[in-house]
């Protein structure tokens, strides 16, 4: 199932490196902000920068733009496919309807390989290409709980048989795929992906004291209600402790009730989403990831891209396979909320563990480089093709 990384790929010299596919065609379900889109964005990127003819198809429509740069020599296809059905037969009727529409668009790329993205989107393009014509590598990042229904589930079952390789994001998640697709089944982890517009990393301390940075969209998978629970101890013991809260979504009200009824409201800011998540991470003092459950936090690599120790529940997937407890971070045992306080209290009571661990923080550069993780697809796709 895998291929560990190999520190060193990243300065690895251009004849060393696989060649690059003719053509990639890349699917996905939407150019929106999120880890995969973004992932997704930088292998598309990087594939054309290396030679290769790439195209990403997406099922949502132009009116708006892609939230991430793409490099111009990339070719985009926005299918406007994203319709809302109103009972299951509609839903039949508007997915062939989409089959039809993807496999049309897929074959007037003329693609050697074919890379799909998310669970719902993998199903479709497995459908979609069903004679076999192409080889297709499904990237899979449901951690083994994929989250669309029943019937998608099932789906899933069926038509991963068919994917020429998938790929998961961490060691982890491989174990829990399903047995009879394991031999298929390669972990590739997320690249350190550059901020845009560049940012330099600055020193371990922000411009606020003791400022401690959460990131993620509102929901109760991210934790923030164990994290807001957490931080009361920890004003306790460090009273000019500052917490940010950077993102949206459905839990807002709720967390916000909960920092009213700590009697938080000075101490912990629910800050919205934000379009540069790396100028946020720039000025804390700690990132702290309260997740109940993660795939691959990219959040987690680029604070410590930045210098920046991190404090991380070590939750099932993820988390364990990027921080070295007590290097370059403290890990901590899923929902321990007196835990998760003490290691934050750690961090900021004590500057010289947090200064040399932030120091280490910074090696995530070479062990997760945009380079070797490139170099690792380009071998897999190559692999699809002499299969």
């Amino acid at each position: 199932m895998t291929e560990t990384g190999r520190p060193g790929l990243a300065g690895q010299a251009a004849e060393d490196r696989p060649a690059a596919h003719a053509r990639v065609t890349f699917v996905v379900s939407a150019l929106v902000v999120g880890g995969a889109e973004r992932v997704l964005t930088a292998l598309a990127n990087g594939w054309a920068g290396r030679g290769s003819a790439v195209t990403i198809i997406s099922l949502d429509s132009d009116e708006l733009p892609p939230f991430f740069t793409i490099d111009p020599g990339v070719t985009t296809v926005r299918l406007d496919l994203q319709t809302d059905s109103a009972n299951a037969a509609a839903a039949i009727m508007n997915n062939l309807r989409r089959l039809i529409r993807l496999r049309r668009a897929i074959r007037r790329t003329r693609p050697d390989v074919v890379i799909s993205f998310m669970d719902r989107t993998n199903v479709l393009v497995l459908l979609a290409t069903i004679d076999g014509r192409w080889p297709v590598i499904v990237a899979d990042r449901t951690a083994g709980d994929p989250a669309s229904g029943r019937s998608w589930r099932f789906l899933r079952r069926i038509t991963y048989r068919r994917a020429s390789a998938i790929v998961v994001q961490t060691e982890a998640s491989g174990r829990v795929i399903d047995p009879w697709l394991r031999r298929r089944t390669i972990a590739i982890p997320n690249p350190v992906l550059e901020p845009e517009p560049p940012l330099a990393a600055g020193p371990v301390g922000g411009e606020e004291p003791h400022l401690v940075v959460a990131l993620g969209r509102l929901v109760d998978q991210k934790g923030f209600d164990l994290l807001i629970e957490a931080f009361a101890t920890v004003v306790r013991r460090v009273p000019d402790a500052r917490l940010e809260i950077w993102g949206d979504g459905p839990e807002r009200e709720a967390l916000a009730a909960a920092i009213e009824a700590r009697g938080l409201a000075e101490h912990v800011t629910l800050a919205g989403a934000t379009r540069q998540p790396q100028a946020a991470l720039a000025r804390s003092e700690v990132f702290v990831l309260s997740s109940r459950i993660e795939g691959f936090p990219n959040v987690l690599i680029e604070a410590m891209a930045l210098g920046r120790p991190v404090v991380a529940f070590d939750c099932t997937f993820g988390p364990a396979e990027i921080v070295r407890d007590g290097v370059d971070g403290l890990l901590v045992p899923v929902g321990d909320v007196d835990g998760l306080a003490a290691a934050v209290v750690r961090l900021l009571s004590e500057p010289e563990t947090r200064t040399a661990m932030g120091q280490r923080a910074v090696e995530v550069r070479g062990r997760f480089a945009l380079g070797a993780i490139l170099d690792r697809w380009m071998r897999l796709a190559q692999a699809t093709r002499r299969r």
